[in-house]
């Protein structure tokens, strides 16, 4: 709280975000930083076309507006880099930028491996569409997995294709020989046939990639997200690897693609680091209609900090945070972070006047202990009355 002096009454402290559309506050709920813009070096601008003009892969839908931009990606990956991102640390960043008729917006967790990140990111992207008026915004979701899994389904998809490779036209085969994977796009319906019989690459993956993708999807369960696993979402590109993600309208002919996201992990060696660095990203295309025409947000800094203990309490604390945000009420957290030391630093640090926590008996109950940081004192709320509860504390 701030004091205003000349009337002695408390004025509640705000955070000025200027240069930013609705979305930011999405955002910053989920645990982003905002930032203005990516900045790119000319070095980099010309490793990505290099980069992009040997190991694009067609896509059987039009992602251009929303692919990765792999010159935003080199930038971010330096970055991350230089802060040391990695583990218990990782750099979260949002970025937002107009095209067009769309504010295209930007959500990226670098320097975290675990099946959080892409929850994260798509759980953020799916509150800003149900901002944006989307009815029913659903995740359509496969999985690569690691490079030795890709690996295995590219040999086997050659494999397949190959015995089949006399009865397609001239186009299909050097379309064959230029990408395996861009054949999987190819409309001609001989290609559409050997399509559905192809490979699938879930069938391919490691223990530890599958592993990976059903901690994922553990997520998107938990967090009430529809879901449809499509083998036929593939790479874009050709160092995104594990998770592939679209966000797109429930309709049952030819749904609206409003987003696009993968890991990208390998991109860091592709550009002369030493070793790979964990990081997925997501891009959400938002209608400028469905916005305000301010470009400055101000937003009430959070009086509730959320700590998990335990995988499954984890499990449900982006549920939590996305409700809370529904209703109104701004919360910190670090569901990113796995060690409840690391949480309660970053809760400490920001001075938060009250805290819920969610163990293993909460999760079991339905409930979460609401803690008064000031006095110690504290008390059990069922989920059901947590809002309820929350708007009462003056």
């Amino acid at each position: 709280m701030s004091t205003n002096k000349k009337s002695g009454k408390k004025s509640q402290a705000f955070t000025i975000y200027e240069g930013f559309r609705d979305p930011v506050s999405a955002a910053v709920q989920y645990g982003f930083t905002p930032r203005k813009h990516v900045t790119t070096q000319e070095q980099d601008k010309k490793l990505a076309e290099q980069i992009d003009k040997k190991e694009t892969h067609e896509a059987d839908v039009d992602l251009r507006h929303v692919d990765l931009d792999t010159k935003e990606k080199i930038s971010l990956l330096r970055e991350a880099h230089e802060e040391g991102a990695q583990g218990g640390q990782p750099y979260m960043n949002y970025f937002e930028k107009s095209l067009k008729h769309s504010l295209l917006c930007h959500f990226d967790i670098i320097g975290n491996n675990k099946g959080v990140a892409e929850g994260i990111v798509i759980a953020a992207g799916i509150a800003l569409l149900k901002e944006a008026g989307v009815k029913d915004p659903t995740v359509s979701i496969n999985c690569v997995g690691d490079r030795d899994s890709s690996q295995r389904f590219v040999r086997a998809l050659t494999e397949y294709y190959k015995k089949y490779l006399n009865e397609l036209p001239l186009a299909c085969k050097a379309l064959f020989k230029k990408d395996v994977f861009s054949i999987l796009s190819c409309t001609h319906e001989r290609c559409k046939a050997l399509a559905e019989e192809a490979p699938k690459s879930m069938n391919f993956l490691s223990e530890l990639s599958r592993l990976h993708f059903k901690e994922v999807l553990e997520y998107l369960d938990a967090s009430g997200i529809n879901y449809i696993l499509d083998d036929t979402l593939l790479p874009t590109k050709s160092y995104t690897a594990q998770t592939i993600f679209t966000l797109h309208d429930n309709a049952s002919k030819k749904p609206i693609i409003y987003g696009f996201g993968a890991r990208y992990n390998t991109l860091a060696k592709r550009i002369g680091m030493k070793r790979e660095l964990s990081a997925v990203g997501i891009t959400v295309a938002i209608d400028e209609k469905t916005l305000t025409s301010k470009t400055e947000r101000k937003l009430e800094k959070p009086r509730f900090f959320l700590i998990h203990v335990g995988t499954e309490a984890r499990f449900k604390s982006l549920a939590i945070v996305e409700m809370l945000r529904e209703a109104g009420i701004n919360l910190a957290h670090a569901v990113i972070k796995d060690k409840l030391s690391n949480q309660l630093m970053q809760a400490e640090s920001m001075n938060i006047p009250y805290t819920l926590l969610m163990g293993q008996k909460e999760c079991v109950e339905h409930s979460i202990i609401l803690r008064n940081n000031t006095n110690r004192s504290q008390n059990t709320v069922k989920l059901t009355d947590l809002i309820a509860c929350i708007k009462k504390i003056k």
